[in-house]
């Protein structure tokens, strides 16, 4: 091949590869417009190039955005930091979902500096962006400047004992009074942070659901753990997934389970002595679990996950008479039907009631003494049937 020929390749290859950049751009941007106020982009196997038409976007968009979703492409912190400087003027975004990028800490950092903007932020979502303490430590700060964020979510990350023990101060102080979802798993924490974090958990007073999944936790934490939780009303959703929970662990958590609603457990070592004296448990003490995720353990007994599973449903069935209960009135007739149906047993038919009462408007709330009444009816349905 002579000097011309090449030249002349290499000109088509400069304009076929201009091109296929051109007709990306157009293609992108189409999607954008699209989205409206919702910029939804995840998984579109975006990268830099196209991170900077987002950016370009950014800055000419004239419609107030209140959705960013980036997750899930091949984004780096120079493709991240480009948009910020169009992202900082959407003040009214309530979601930011910028994780499983390449994303670092230098690109969070850049976040953190215009994180200010963003008052109205509920949801903000940074996993596996390499964040380390350091990094971690100066979002801590950032923080309590969004008064209306509820849901944090940063699994995956670099953040050990320094990062989580400053985060616990926050908590302590309640300085995130509308925080209910914060999601950790997948850092590597240990005993000397997640000690200090469960005793400020005890002043928790928002969070709802708490994932620590993929964290290894000693029987000292979770002594920690059960001591916090035996009083804590608040929170209703704990995941303890792939923690190396194993059946000592089980005997020191199970009796202090008292208002958790659900608790994930799954490919942890349990075995069928732990599940047998869960249900004696939960036939002993009055709990409000109602599930229990339990896939992957060392149980092989499928009997005792059924007999597990009919408690859970009855504590299920008993939460949603309950609200029934509050929400809807009933004559003195409708109270006689569901107290008989709980003497005889009859699941079905409770069931069959909670859809009739879902059709009624007013509301009347039932005495206390009738519904603790009906509670320990229920409770007590299997041993009742046993004797």
């Amino acid at each position: 091949m002579d000097q011309n020929e090449k030249e002349i390749d290499e000109e088509q290859f400069k304009k076929e590869f201009e091109e296929k950049v051109e007709k990306r751009k157009m293609w992108l941007l189409e999607e954008l417009k699209n989205c409206g106020k919702f910029l939804d982009v995840s998984a579109k196997k975006l990268d830099d190039l196209d991170a900077l038409t987002i950016a370009l976007y950014l800055h000419e968009c004239q419609i107030e955005l209140t959705l960013f979703h980036i997750a899930t492409n091949s984004i780096s912190d120079r493709g991240f930091i480009d948009m910020l400087t169009g992202l900082q003027w959407h003040d009214k975004l309530k979601e930011i979902y910028i994780g499983n990028n390449q994303i670092s800490e230098i690109g969070v950092q850049g976040f953190i500096e215009i994180s200010s903007s963003f008052k109205q932020l509920k949801i903000l979502s940074m996993s596996a962006c390499s964040i380390d303490d350091s990094t971690f430590i100066s979002l801590c700060y950032a923080l309590p400047e969004l008064k209306n964020l509820q849901q944090l979510q940063v699994p995956g990350n670099n953040i050990s004992d320094f990062g989580l023990i400053c985060f616990s101060t926050l908590l302590a102080a309640n300085c995130l009074t509308n925080l209910t979802v914060l999601h950790f798993g997948s850092n590597p924490l240990t005993s000397k942070s997640l000690i200090p974090f469960f005793q400020a958990f005890k002043k928790n007073k928002t969070i709802k659901i708490l994932y620590l999944n993929d964290i290894g936790m000693d029987l000292q934490t979770i002594r920690q753990m059960a001591i916090c939780l035996k009083k804590n009303k608040i929170l209703e959703e704990l995941n303890l997934g792939n923690t190396g929970f194993s059946d000592a662990a089980a005997q020191i958590l199970w009796p202090n389970l008292k208002y958790l609603r659900t608790l994930h457990l799954w490919n942890n070592h349990l075995t069928d002595k732990a599940i047998f004296e869960f249900i004696n448990v939960l036939e002993k003490e009055e709990l409000y679990l109602t599930y229990m995720g339990l896939q992957d353990n060392e149980i092989e007994e499928p009997d005792l996950i059924e007999d597990l599973n009919a408690l859970l449903k009855q504590n299920e069935l008993i939460e949603q008479l309950n609200e029934q209960i509050e929400n809807n009135s009933k004559d003195g007739n409708e109270k006689k039907s569901i107290q008989e149906m709980v003497e005889l047993n009859k699941l079905q038919e409770i069931e069959e009631k909670l859809e009739e009462l879902d059709k009624l408007s007013t509301k009347q709330v039932m005495d206390e003494d009738e519904v603790n009444e009906l509670q320990g009816k229920l409770k007590t349905k299997k041993q009742t049937q046993e004797e």
